[in-house]
């Protein structure tokens, strides 16, 4: 609401930012994201619509309930919100950024993702999931993408994000 500027670390020490802006579906509940991480897109391009946020949110929802329906399922599903996108013309892609691999004294080498901004960055995140062997499950009571198995939140054969929905719902 104003041209002051104020800066974000979005993704230093937090947990996966890929679950939580899944989980938007409101204007006000964007604008809560925001507050805490900053904005979505580079300050270049800092108008970005409510309902361009609210769509990206609903997208990363769509793709996350077709992990546990396998690969296909994903890339069909990925295909046809960016041919609805028109992001190319020509291919299906999804630009997020510029990897490098730099030194690291524990590994040797890494990879660093530099990307202009945070939507970019949960993009990527997102890819990494889906890559994993992340269990990724739609609570039954909510409807909100959750992290099944081990490293999750719940176990691998949960329907339920959290024991309180599975109260709620039965």
């Amino acid at each position: 609401n104003s041209n002051q500027l104020v800066s974000h670390r979005p993704l230093g020490g937090h947990e996966s930012l890929v679950k939580r802006f899944a989980q938007i579906r409101t204007a006000e509940e964007l604008l809560k994201f925001i507050s805490q991480y900053g904005p979505l897109e580079s300050t270049i391009a800092r108008d970005t619509s409510v309902r361009s946020g609210l769509d990206a949110a609903r997208q990363f929802r769509d793709i996350l309930s077709c992990k546990s329906k396998g690969p296909k399922k994903v890339a069909a599903v990925f295909e046809a919100q960016a041919r609805k996108n028109r992001e190319t013309p020509r291919t299906v892609e999804k630009f997020v950024g510029k990897v490098s691999i730099i030194p690291d004294i524990s590994r040797g080498t890494r990879l660093r993702l530099t990307t202009d901004s945070l939507l970019n960055a949960i993009w990527w995140e997102l890819n990494q999931k889906l890559a994993g062997e992340t269990i990724f499950r739609i609570c039954r009571q909510c409807g909100n993408p959750f992290e099944a198995g081990p490293g999750g939140d719940a176990r691998a054969d949960a329907t339920f994000c959290c024991a309180e929905h599975s109260v709620l719902f039965h």
